[in-house]
């Protein structure tokens, strides 16, 4: 039996002998690997360090893709933004207010990363 549960923005599967695994990783028979923690599993992977908010530079707009339930309630606490500036789970704000954002979601706790 295992407990599917969500890390940092990515999907592990935490069994109950104490092991992570992710359904990617098998060894030569077909068996998941397990790992000691989830930073293990992440750098066996190689993939890009897990963040709270991912930073999209497109010149004069920036994206701010809010990728954990944390950075939602950060930014509904704490920036005024309009409808037509969300597509999806990214809000995209003029260049010149994106510093000031970012930098109070880093002071806040929050992981933003490109």
């Amino acid at each position: 039996m295992e407990n599917r549960i969500k890390a940092l923005g990515w999907v592990y599967d935490l069994w109950l002998f104490g092991g992570w695994t992710h359904d990617e990783v098998r060894d030569d028979d077909g068996d998941r690997r397990v790992f000691a923690t989830v930073d293990d599993v992440v750098r066996y992977l190689d993939l890009p360090e897990p963040t709270d908010v991912r930073v999209i530079d497109s010149g004069s707009l920036v994206g701010l893709h809010i990728l954990t339930d944390e950075a939602e309630a950060w930014i509904a606490d704490n920036v005024a933004s309009e409808g037509w500036q969300w597509m999806g789970n990214i809000l995209w704000v003029d260049h010149r207010m994106a510093g000031p954002v970012i930098e109070g979601m880093q002071a806040g706790g929050l992981i933003c990363g490109a």
